[in-house]
């Protein structure tokens, strides 16, 4: 007899320590059994903004999530896929967005453990708000996304402007070659243009010369005074 008081009372202070641990730790837990949730701790009361326990095990564990995922899954899917593999495999561990009593939206990460009772499975679960985590993480993302579009948009600077600095250049080489034809148009054009006046002049006094001895009137006088 005295022997099954104490296991009695090793059982207590047994069943007393996990009912301390369960109901006075940070992480929020929750006990799942057939589908319903059976139990929570205070730490989960808080996390999905509920006043009390039978509030909070009124429903299924689906009014708890959102219908669809941010990736398009049926949360309900979601779910029951979890629970299926941590009944298989005792614990499975995933993220997945899920809201509090008031409808807000946020990410958590759960972990389920199943776990036998007097015969029974049951699945024990521990939840960790990561919210803040996942909102940085999105963040990121969308500041590489930004700074990826940023890059393409400096590349196509840099290109535009190695294009325009090609464009100058053959446009300082044409203005280069421009002077240097004109220049040499210059130097050219004066010969020719003496040339020219000259051939002129030999032309005027050759038709002078043809219209004399055409009319007689050529003379050696005129030849030398031409």
């Amino acid at each position: 007899a005295k022997d099954i008081l104490l296991s009695n009372k090793a059982l207590e202070e047994q069943k007393n320590f996990f009912e301390a641990l369960f109901n006075h730790t940070n992480d929020a837990l929750t006990i799942i059994e057939d589908g319903s949730l059976v139990d929570c701790n205070a730490a989960n009361l808080a996390l999905y903004k509920f006043d009390d326990k039978e509030d909070f095990r009124s429903g299924k564990p689906g009014r708890l999530t959102p219908q669809y995922q941010p990736d398009g899954q049926l949360s309900s899917e979601v779910f029951q896929s979890k629970v299926a593999e941590c009944n298989t495999s005792g614990l499975s561990s995933f993220e997945i967005q899920v809201k509090d009593k008031l409808e807000r939206p946020f990410w958590v990460f759960v972990t389920l453990i199943k776990v036998a009772v007097n015969d029974k499975d049951i699945i024990y679960s521990v939840i960790r708000d990561i919210d803040d985590h996942k909102k940085m993480e999105a963040k990121i993302r969308g500041d590489a996304q930004q700074l990826a579009i940023a890059n393409e948009k400096l590349e196509a600077t840099i290109e535009s402007l190695s294009a325009t600095q090609n464009q100058l250049i053959d446009a300082e080489k044409m203005a280069s070659l421009g002077g240097l034809v004109a220049g040499v148009a210059h130097e050219i054009n004066t010969p020719i243009g003496i040339s020219l006046t000259a051939i002129t002049h030999f032309k005027e006094l050759s038709e002078e010369i043809h219209n004399h001895l055409h009319n007689n009137k050529l003379s050696l006088s005129l030849i030398h005074i031409s």
